[in-house]
């Protein structure tokens, strides 16, 4: 990397009751090999006192931090006021429950570098089991071997793993309130994202050469709990887009519940544990959900009829 090329990285962390993961991640970001970046963690635990001992934990680390209590609640909620905050030419996402190992920033940097038509990355998510916990997690990663320019409508990746430009920003509204965890519709909240920048003429990446790892495992039920919620957030998705005349949505839709539904009788066939039946339970209440809320169809968004929750 030329010192000259230098970028200005903001890191931002939304997160929400989860103060040990939250500082082991903090940890590992604060070990880079790259000169110039601040960290922006916008908090939205219930608890404003265990908020406070996150805060204290991380001012030890003695890092460029903005640490903020949010009373709202909804990841996308979280990260917009996040972009909001953020004044960097890149801004690096990820989840609560990450390792980044100390090139990440550096490699995101090259990468764009590298690259300059970019607009949105995906690196890739390895899955790495807790040291400190023996139980067996299912632990979701998203890894892949070859750099892919995404075709318009593939909005594949994992947020966990995700940097943008911040002139993007400028040409599409952020991330709908009303998808994504903590929201009515609780996931997709990244593909709607990478789906609407697409349609401004975003450029996005699949690059494995970014990588970092995730160690936030969740239980059988939780699993089970996390494919409902990818249904529900996946049609929420489909639904606005097609209620806004976008026919080329229903692709996606389709191919989805028809890939779950293959899964589910194949694995109801070979008697293994098959969760794919409640992701297209999910699906069947995020139909309903996306049809029960007013749209701004200029902007693609759902209308958040209770902005300060």
């Amino acid at each position: 990397m030329n010192e000259n090329t230098i970028q200005n990285i903001f890191v931002l962390i939304a997160t929400c009751n989860r103060k040990d993961d939250l500082l082991k991640c903090v940890e590992s970001i604060s070990k880079p090999d790259y000169p110039d970046y601040e960290t922006i963690i916008m908090d939205q635990s219930d608890d404003s006192s265990i908020a406070q001992q996150s805060k204290d934990s991380i001012d030890l680390l003695d890092i460029n931090c903005i640490y903020i209590h949010s009373s709202s609640k909804g990841k996308s909620k979280s990260i917009n006021q996040l972009f909001q905050k953020a004044t960097g030419s890149i801004l690096a996402l990820t989840d609560d429950d990450t390792m980044v190992p100390e090139n990440w920033l550096n490699c995101i940097v090259t990468e764009f570098e590298k690259y300059p038509n970019i607009d949105i990355m995906f690196g890739q998510v390895q899955p790495r089991a807790r040291e400190d916990d023996p139980k067996q997690y299912c632990i979701p990663g998203y890894q892949f071997d070859n750099v892919k320019i995404l075709a318009n409508g593939n909005v594949d990746g994992m947020g966990a793993n995700m940097a943008i430009r911040s002139r993007l920003l400028k040409k599409i509204n952020l991330y709908d309130p009303l998808l994504g965890p903590g929201a009515p519709m609780p996931a997709s909240e990244e593909g709607d994202f990478i789906y609407r920048s697409q349609i401004t003429g975003a450029v996005v990446m699949h690059n494995p050469n970014v990588k970092l790892y995730h160690f936030g495992g969740r239980t059988p039920d939780e699993w089970g709990k996390l494919y409902y919620s990818y249904g529900c957030g996946d049609a929420g998705f489909a639904v606005k887009h097609l209620r806004c005349g976008d026919m080329c949505i229903m692709r996606r839709m389709l191919r989805n519940c028809l890939i779950m539904f293959r899964r589910y009788m194949i694995r109801s066939y070979k008697r293994t544990r098959h969760d794919e039946l409640l992701y297209l339970q999910g699906f069947l209440k995020g139909l309903k959900l996306g049809y029960s809320f007013p749209i701004n169809k200029r902007d693609r968004l759902y209308i958040d009829t209770n902005p300060s929750q």
